[in-house]
């Protein structure tokens, strides 16, 4: 987070696989960063399938778990993104700016 936030030119592309759990944090600094038009891919999203269905929860995830769901309907609601869910491995996100 620090170096994003010291991180001042535009990107075409910028690829996330950090901590799940935080992802809501690093999206404002890649939104500031990216180019009109610019792409945002991020890794894990569906986080071993328990993002997608709740029965696949186990107890000592539901933080990450939800975070990531508050994540995707971010990216999801933003008029200004599109954003298409990849169920392939832990799940890709890719978000381009309109």
């Amino acid at each position: 987070l620090e170096i994003l936030e010291n991180l001042n030119e535009p990107y075409d592309l910028i690829f996330m696989d950090a901590g799940k759990g935080h992802y809501n944090h690093f999206l404002p600094h890649c939104l500031r960063l990216l180019k009109s038009d610019g792409i945002i891919v991020a890794d894990n999203v569906l986080f071993r399938g328990m993002v997608a269905s709740n029965e696949l929860v186990k107890r000592r995830k539901i933080t990450i778990v939800k975070r990531m769901r508050e994540y995707l309907e971010l990216v999801s609601k933003d008029r200004d993104l599109i954003t298409s869910v990849i169920p392939m491995g832990d799940g890709i996100a890719v978000t381009k700016r309109r």
